[in-house]
Formats: structure tokens, C-alpha cells, sequence
């Protein structure tokens, strides 16, 4: 089966002022954007309505939110290389300038949960390091030009900007390309986040797009969904062995997909327990939860019965 990508519709982001945002992060209940012009911080609810502005004493640019600590990690625009760590009231904490080999400034940066660990995004690279700011592992890759990246099971997706045109790719963690699709935007990529809220409801891979536009800024919802094409072949490849190797791929896509919305539950969780004192809202949390894993455990079994289809016709495969 082979995937599309589809954009599905874009929220304009309300606020009086056009301001300039350059990364975006989410708590699982609200967005925060980065303005280094200002040397501020917009946060908006998890309905896209602005909320509040913080002033900051540098100019971040890419951030991301760490869900085991709860706090951000952000990039300096106007200091090379440069990382911080910001508690949840946006309060610096450390500091660390990272010395890496890669071209030019850090582009975006994100939190890897499974390891515990942050990543950032160079136009030739990304590099993974500890949060003390010690390198760990650089994964080239098989184009330039990368943007912003997020981690996605044992591989990367990523936005990639080339001579005027965006590409959402899948980049294995040994740089080979997986998947590719084109981007048809009009406006400037600065960021990218999971859309987890949209992923637990359906058996799509969805992630949000921080556009930069004349008239402001907006997220646009992306949608990697199961083609419904009836060709013969609508991968057109004539090699079974290809066809079963493409219809793996994309199980194993949404093996990732489904991954990554069991961590946001667990998140939620987390954070719920933290930060409420009802037990009426703890046990509707705990109700939504279990909702999801239902969710997930249905689109398993579908997914184990592709894998035994495959394992019965492996000798007489086509790729409807």
C-alpha cells in the first residue's frame, strides 16, 4: 500500500501584531513560539488563541519541550551554537555551547524521549547530543538542505528546503532515504510538530507546519495517508520484491506513528499528575487514555493481518 501526503487545512494564528516566528514547541496543552526580534516568547492555547507574551533575555530561535523534565531547550539567534535550558516559566537554567563540525547555525531542535537526548538540525546533518551538550552520534544526510527534523522510531523525518521547494522526507538513522514527498506551500517553513491529538483519532501520520506568510503566520495540518488509488499498481513497480519491501515501509511507518501517540498518552498522563489536585479530572484523563489505547490496539491487529497477508503471498504479491 502505498501513502500520500495531503494537506488538510491551516490555522491562522490571531494576534494583533504580524510577528516573525522562528520555532515552535508543544506542552500538550499549549504552543510556544519563538520571536528573536523581540527577544519574546508568544504562547497559544491548544486551540490556536494566543495567549500570553514573554520577554526573554536572548534571542531564541529553535525550541523544543522536554516531557520527562518538564522544561525547553532552545538556540541562540544571534550566538553560534549556543543552547539553553528554560524551566517552565521560561527562567534560564544552564547554558552549553555545543562544537560540532556541521555547516552553519542550528536550524531547529528537538527532543528525543526514547533516549533522552536532543537533536539539531544542520543543513548537512543532525546531530545528537546529551543535555549537557556532549556529542553523541551525526547522521549525514543523502541531501542537503535540511530544516528541521524530528526523530520518528529508528529514523528521522525532516523538512527539507531546496531552490525554493519543501520536501517532507524520511531519512533512516544511517542517512538513506526512506520516503520523500513534495511540500505545495505557499510561505516560508520554519518549524514542524507531531500532531498527536489528530494521530490518536485515526491510522494517518499527521504533523503541523509552522508557515511564515505577508500577511502572518499559521500552522498548516499535513496528513501522510494510505493512497486510495485503484491502478493495478499504483506504486508502478513491476518488482515484487520492491512491492513487498514499499508495503513493509509503510507498516513500519505506522508502527512509528502509533509509537509516538502511546508517548503523548503517557506525556498527558504525566503531566496531569503533576499539575492536577481533582480526581474527577484525573480519572476523565485516565478514561481518554484508555479510549486511545483501545484505538491503537485495533489498528495493530490490522496491521499484524497485513503482515500475515504478506507472509501468505510473498510468492504472489501485486500492490493493491
Amino acid at each position: 500500500m502505498e501513502y500520500t501526503l495531503q494537506l488538510s487545512d491551516e490555522i491562522a494564528l490571531q494576534k494583533d501584531d504580524l510577528a516573525t516566528y522562528e520555532g515552535a514547541a508543544f506542552t500538550g496543552e499549549e504552543y510556544y513560539l519563538t520571536v528573536p526580534l523581540e527577544h519574546s516568547i508568544h504562547i497559544y492555547g491548544a486551540d490556536f488563541t494566543f495567549f500570553t507574551s514573554c520577554t526573554c533575555p536572548h534571542a531564541y530561535a529553535a525550541i523544543c519541550y522536554d516531557s520527562i523534565n518538564y522544561c525547553f531547550w532552545v538556540s541562540d539567534a544571534q550566538q553560534h551554537n549556543v543552547v539553553y535550558c528554560l524551566d517552565s516559566d521560561l527562567n534560564e537554567l544552564q547554558c552549553f555551547y555545543v562544537q560540532m563540525n556541521l555547516t552553519g547555525d542550528i536550524q531547529q531542535i528537538a527532543y528525543q524521549e526514547e533516549r533522552d537526548t536532543l537533536l539539531l538540525s544542520y543543513t548537512d546533518g543532525i546531530a545528537e547530543i546529551t543535555k549537557n551538550g556532549e556529542f553523541l552520534h551525526k547522521c549525514p544526510l543523502p541531501l542537503p538542505a535540511c530544516h528541521t527534523a524530528l526523530p520518528f522510531a529508528d529514523a528521522f523525518a525532516l523538512i527539507r528546503i531546496s531552490q525554493n521547494m519543501s520536501f517532507f522526507d524520511i531519512v533512516s538513522s544511517q542517512g538513506d532515504m526512506l520516503e520523500s514527498y513534495d511540500l505545495p506551500l505557499e510561505g516560508v517553513i520554519k518549524d514542524m510538530l507531531w500532531d498527536h491529538d489528530k494521530m490518536a483519532t485515526g491510522s494517518s501520520l499527521c504533523f503541523l507546519l509552522l508557515l511564515q506568510k505577508p500577511d502572518g503566520c499559521c500552522f498548516c495540518r499535513c496528513i501522510l495517508k494510505p493512497c486510495t488509488c485503484k491502478q493495478p499498481c499504483c506504486c508502478e513497480m513491476d518488482c515484487k520484491t520492491d512491492c513487498i519491501c514499499k508495503l513493509l515501509s509503510s507498516i513500519a511507518c505506522m508502527e512509528a506513528a502509533l509509537s509516538h501517540i502511546l508517548n503523548a498518552e503517557g506525556e498527558k498522563l504525566q503531566r496531569a499528575i503533576a499539575l492536577s489536585d481533582s480526581i474527577c479530572e484525573l480519572l476523565e484523563v485516565n478514561r481518554s487514555i484508555i479510549q486511545t489505547i483501545t484505538n491503537v490496539t485495533m489498528l495493530e491487529q490490522v496491521l499484524y493481518a497485513k503482515l500475515t497477508a504478506i507472509q501468505e503471498r510473498q510468492n504472489d504479491v501485486s500492490c493493491e
